[in-house]
């Protein structure tokens, strides 16, 4: 059992999950139960952080999520009462005939948009990518000097482009540099970018899965590959935990 799959049937749906039907027989119980809900995620969030060790990091990792998840279900609710405020207008036609039809607002489409699409993933990986410095860093300080160090540093800029843009006095350098990287990186971020955007993730070839003899000689091969790659040394991810 996953701890994902753990945590939603032994704690998040034991606390009432989204229903919270012993609340049922209140007559606030539509605002009382997506309250409930935004304490049982948090605390799913929460949980989840400290599972992972005792350190300040994960608490802070797990903090950090759970109030994510509260403000991306609050906006949730903001915008499904929005869209339930369509105006609902009634034409006549030529026949005499009555037709209802529902106006989308220009809000409305933009939510529906690809832009809008783009600016929630970026959003959110930018948000996930903050975060996991917490869970990742050796210490509170260490992940506190890598985000002072990523955002309150000096922003070189590649020193090709100084002969163009000297007159504006920018700092100028070999880029990458502090990472130990090149012009190479830079496509292979592009080329991770494509992969996520463009290729479907393993639950997406889950669905349209079809086994078959040549599927099945690969998942071998793959198997196989994998064992002698295996380092006997290691321990178990979450063997202190």
């Amino acid at each position: 059992m996953t701890l994902g799959r753990f945590l939603k049937e032994y704690v998040y749906i034991p606390l009432g999950g989204n229903q919270n039907s012993s609340y049922k027989r209140y007559g606030f119980y539509a605002f009382l139960n997506k309250l409930l809900t935004l304490r049982n995620l948090f605390i799913v969030a929460f949980l989840s952080g400290i599972w992972h060790g005792a350190g300040w990091g994960f608490v802070i990792w797990g903090t950090l999520h759970g109030m994510a998840m509260v403000i991306h279900r609050i906006y949730t609710f903001i915008l499904q009462h929005f869209m339930h405020t369509y105006t609902c207008h009634t034409s006549i036609t030529p026949d005499n005939s009555h037709h209802s039809y529902i106006s989308h607002p220009a809000p409305i489409r933009f939510v529906q948009s690809r832009f809008y699409k783009c600016i929630c993933l970026v959003l959110t990986f930018c948000f996930v990518s903050l975060t996991w410095i917490f869970f990742r860093a050796e210490s509170l300080q260490g992940a506190l000097n890598l985000l002072r160090g990523m955002f309150c540093g000096e922003i070189i800029f590649p020193i090709s482009l100084e002969p163009t843009l000297s007159f504006l006095g920018l700092h100028f350098g070999k880029w990458l540099e502090h990472i130990e990287g090149n012009f190479i990186s830079i496509g292979w971020i592009l080329g991770a970018f494509v992969l996520c955007l463009v290729c479907k993730n393993s639950i997406e070839l889950t669905r349209g899965f079809k086994p078959g003899w040549g599927r099945l000689i690969a998942l071998i091969v793959i198997y196989i590959t994998a064992l002698l790659q295996v380092d006997a040394a290691q321990q178990f991810l979450y063997f202190n935990f």
